[in-house]
């Protein structure tokens, strides 16, 4: 078996060593104007996949960053999410709001009443006479308005027993006839 080094450095083995003449190689070049375009290729393609890599590695780049900004917007917006639901809506403060207003007043209201009884009990001995006379006037007519319908749910109470003896009596007698 046999090797030759051809002046571009493309290789061939014979495959018979017993033959006179060689196998001819695959591609020998003849001259240096079939050179010339092979070293555009070569130029060519090392530039090329040097461009081709760097538009890869700035492709990834981009993703990568494009990825992280996603992130990043998502937990801003998961942080967001928490703090606005811990706030309270505007509809409902104001109605709350209106709900505190409306109390206050009844109760300013109820405190100006108040006040102006508690001015005739602190004012002069004759007002807080006629005043305490007016409260025991009012409080011995409830107490007459209490005994009088005591009085009245008592002679309800007669009625309704007087009216279930007279249905049971007349009643019974059916009840026993049908039974004989």
């Amino acid at each position: 078996m046999r090797t030759e080094t051809l002046p571009m450095t493309i290789t061939y083995t014979a495959h018979h060593a017993n033959e006179e003449s060689p196998a001819p190689p695959l591609f020998c070049p003849t001259s240096a104007e079939s050179a010339k375009p092979r070293r555009h290729r070569a130029l060519f393609w090392t530039i090329g996949s040097s461009l081709l890599s760097a538009v890869g590695f700035l492709g990834i780049m981009m993703y990568e960053q494009y990825d992280r900004n996603l992130t990043e917007l998502r937990n801003d917006l998961k942080h967001f999410n928490e703090v606005s639901g811990e706030q309270v809506k505007r509809e409902e403060m104001r109605n709350r709001f209106t709900s505190m207003w409306t109390i206050i007043k009844e109760m300013q209201a109820t405190g100006q009443e108040n006040s102006k009884e508690t001015q005739l009990l602190k004012g002069d001995g004759i007002a807080k006479e006629t005043r305490l006379t007016q409260l025991e006037q009012q409080l011995k007519t409830a107490d007459e308005d209490r005994k009088e319908l005591n009085r009245e749910m008592l002679r309800l109470r007669e009625r309704l027993a007087a009216m279930e003896g007279r249905v049971s009596t007349l009643t019974a007698p059916a009840l026993g006839s049908a039974g004989k």
